[in-house]
């Protein structure tokens, strides 16, 4: 069920999906992991040690990231998004290569033709590792402060949502808050309103982002084929408003007390 239901998901949304597309997406995908210095260490480091150290551990790191990508390669066979996060082991086994290729060398006896050169390639990698740093600080602290400001917008949410625990129906403009709400009202997932997929019932409430830059920063996926935060319907009220997010609608008491009343 569960590998059906992720399958369907990567197809509604356009996820990049399917064997023919591993070629071109895993290095860029190993790429935002590792990063151009990374890569650059990893593959000469696994060349190096793999031609000229030949010893067991090398061989079995080798086997154990040929089966990883083959793992991978799997998954995106079976339709499931080429997703990053996939590549995290991967992505470490090629960490152990960079190191190799940084200090390998220093296995090789100093008798060795392939010292100094290895010695070269080492010296290269740490050259560009230096003149990529700042710019990784800078994607660091870019990072740093989307997480802040997606934490944020949560933390407004959940008080709206919280006071608001027995109003039905909840609708929202797309897939993204329903985890949050629903593990915060105890509510099942499938009984919040996704504007994205029907439209926003007129009775109820609608939790709208407060701003497009709201939605941009929380709501939106790049990749999301549809990025239109859905109006409410004509004539539903806004009833409140935080720093990011209105209330639209009514609320309606549950079943449950109108059936006691």
């Amino acid at each position: 069920f569960s590998l059906t239901e992720t399958r369907a998901g990567a197809e509604e949304l356009g996820r990049i999906t399917g064997l023919q597309n591993v070629p071109e997406t895993l290095p860029r995908r190993l790429g935002e992991i590792l990063r151009p210095d990374g890569l650059l260490a990893a593959a000469g480091g696994g060349i190096l040690a793999l031609s000229r150290l030949r010893s067991r551990t090398t061989l079995l790191g080798a086997a154990a990231g040929a089966l990883t990508v083959a793992a991978f390669c799997i998954l995106a066979a079976a339709g499931l998004s080429i997703l990053t996060r996939y590549l995290l082991l991967p992505a470490t086994i090629l960490a152990v290569f960079a190191g190799a290729g940084l200090l390998g060398w220093r296995a090789l006896s100093p008798d060795d033709p392939w010292r100094r050169p290895w010695m070269a390639f080492a010296a290269l990698v740490a050259i560009l590792a230096v003149v990529v740093t700042p710019s990784q600080i800078d994607r660091l602290g870019n990072l740093r402060a989307a997480l802040e400001r997606q934490d944020a917008i949560v933390a407004d949410l959940r008080p709206l949502a919280t006071a608001r625990a027995d109003c039905v129906p909840v609708a929202v403009p797309n897939r993204r808050p329903v985890p949050h709400l629903a593990l915060w009202t105890g509510a099942s997932a499938s009984s919040f309103v996704v504007a994205q997929d029907e439209p926003v019932p007129p009775e109820g409430i609608y939790l709208r982002p407060s701003s497009p830059a709201v939605a941009r920063d929380f709501i939106l996926d790049r990749r999301d084929l549809d990025r239109t935060v859905p109006p409410p319907p004509p004539g539903m009220p806004r009833t409140d408003q935080s720093t990011f997010w209105t209330v639209w609608g009514t609320c309606p008491a549950p079943p449950s007390r109108q059936a006691a009343r």
